[in-house]
């Protein structure tokens, strides 16, 4: 019986085909973690991926291969809490191989139960994906490079409106004068308005405190509000720079569009944690999920700054937590496997510099 037959696989088969991936597979390597946090089983492409021998990698403890920063936040502990709570966590960050040298991981960590429900192990699964990562670095700063060409030339209409205002004397024609002086104050104020922005009033911010308040604030706005989890690191506090008020106002936005999409009886998780030099929270629901065409406007409102919010759309919040993070230097993401799978929304801070114990890399 084979797979184009239609039917299902023997589960002896599907087991050697899963065996046949894991030990031929270079590109993915694949840990079982014991409970205590100590690796019980390493596939080739781990010890491939890791540049250590199965020998140095079986019975030592996960941990080896997180950065000293995340250690100190209490990362690996948090990745396998996740997991067990949650049924799996994201394993996206930088981490260190056997030599000392630094990767970017992207995989999952997935908590594997017996029938019974009990814990008997994780599956730590992951790809090394660094030229991946500087290609999106190499595009960001490209962006950042044209955004900052686009308001040197905001600048520069800005300034030639004002001096056409100075040399509109009264000795022009008072018809053509008052159309030039029309024409030059519009031209200032649609260049200024790319470089407006609200003055913020940052102060240092224990995130996990700030997370709890907004949580306690949505559940009191909220009628019949879903039950809201918030798992942090069990770490060195994860300390950011911001203004209180608004970025209080950003995640509220971002729980209240949970709530909204999520039943009584779903769930929702507020994660925190580090990544690469920011603060990472990532909301998620077991709520409604959206379908391509949600997607699509939701990735508008937290993309494109031209977007426009339709004040009747439940998600119209989304613009403004967009704004408000983005004024902090910060991004908001939105994830969904599609509908009645959940959506998840992941915002990123930069962390203040007293919470950076090593630089990030390039």
């Amino acid at each position: 019986m084979t797979y184009s037959e239609g039917r299902a696989q023997p589960p002896d088969a599907i087991k050697d085909w899963l065996w046949v991936f894991v030990q031929q597979s270079l590109d993915y390597a694949v840990l079982l973690v014991r409970p205590d946090g100590r690796i019980a089983w390493a596939n080739p492409g781990a010890t491939w991926i890791l540049a250590a021998t199965t020998q140095e990698i079986v019975d030592g403890p996960v941990s080896r291969f997180f950065t000293a920063e995340d250690i100190a936040f209490g990362i690996p502990e948090h990745e396998i809490n996740s997991a067990a709570r949650q049924g799996s966590s994201d394993d996206d960050r930088w981490m260190l191989r056997a030599d000392g040298s630094r990767y970017w991981s992207a995989g999952r960590t997935i908590a594997l139960r017996d029938r019974e429900g009990v814990l008997q192990c994780y599956l730590k699964i992951f790809r090394d994906q660094t030229e991946l990562k500087m290609r999106i670095a190499a595009l960001r700063n490209r962006a950042l490079l044209m955004e900052a060409d686009q308001r040197a030339r905001n600048r520069l209409v800005a300034a030639l409106a004002r001096e056409l205002q100075e040399h509109l004397g009264p000795s022009a024609p008072a018809d053509a004068a008052n159309t030039a002086r029309r024409l030059a104050q519009d031209i200032a104020q649609v260049a200024q308005a790319g470089d407006e922005a609200l003055e913020l009033q940052l102060e240092a911010l224990r995130l996990e405190d700030e997370i709890e308040a907004v949580v306690a604030l949505a559940l009191r706005r909220a009628e019949g509000a879903p039950a809201v989890e918030v798992l942090a690191p069990p770490g060195r506090p994860i300390v950011l720079e911001g203004d209180r008020r608004r970025l209080r106002q950003a995640f509220v936005e971002l729980l209240d569009n949970a709530a909204r999409s999520t039943a009584g009886a779903g769930r929702i998780w507020v994660n925190a944690s580090v990544e690469n030099g920011y603060a990472l929270v990532r909301i998620e629901d077991t709520g409604a999920g959206m379908d391509a065409n949600a997607q699509a406007r939701v990735y508008a409102l937290l993309t494109d700054p031209q977007a426009v919010a339709d004040p009747t759309d439940p998600r119209s919040g989304l613009a403004l937590a967009r704004f408000l993070v983005e004024l902090h230097g910060g991004t908001i993401q939105a994830h969904s496997p599609g509908p009645g799978k959940g959506s998840e929304f992941s915002v990123r801070l930069p962390l203040s510099q007293s919470s950076r114990l090593v630089p990030a890399p390039l």
